[in-house]
């Protein structure tokens, strides 16, 4: 999730054209985006998910995330192919979960950094992001046991031949 912002802020303070921060609590939502006009950053949009990529959170979002979008004036996410760059930065298990949703907003030969995860999870996150056409080209880790993949968008094969 974007939590704070400070990624996409940073990213934008670093020289990034654009950055898009999801998360699926609306609180971390607007805290991201007053973080943005606090700190005179433009260039972020910050987002909540589909439902469809919060099945698993829906009685979360149902009861909170709809009321408090509308209230805050919130945008729904519609993905589509903008990222020269992603970062997920959240656990094993969730990163996973979220190769679903990440991938549509990878533009062909995205690099798509994966962090936030064990040794038990890399072949877990591994088969998630392939089976969304996006492969891991390599994998790092620290001496305290966590991992950061780098991965590349590949190019869609049915559009490919268009």
């Amino acid at each position: 999730g974007s939590g704070s912002g400070v990624l996409a802020l940073h990213s934008l303070q670093l020289g990034a054209a654009a950055a898009i921060g999801v998360d699926n609590k609306p609180a971390s939502v607007r805290a991201a985006a007053n973080n943005a006009c606090a700190n005179g950053v433009e260039g972020a949009a910050f987002f909540l998910p589909s439902e469809r990529a919060l099945k698993n959170d829906i009685e979360y979002y149902t009861t909170n995330g709809e009321k408090q979008r509308e209230e805050w004036g919130l945008e729904k996410v519609v993905p589509e192919p903008v990222c020269d760059v992603a970062l997920v930065n959240i656990e094993g298990g969730k990163l996973a979960y979220v190769a679903p949703f990440v991938a549509p907003f990878c533009k062909d030969g995205c690099v798509v950094i994966l962090s936030g995860l064990r040794s038990f999870q890399v072949d877990l996150v591994t088969k998630a992001y392939a089976e969304c056409g996006v492969v891991v080209e390599e994998s790092l880790t620290t001496d305290k046991g966590w991992y950061l993949l780098k991965a590349r968008k590949v190019a869609d094969a049915a559009g490919a031949d268009q």
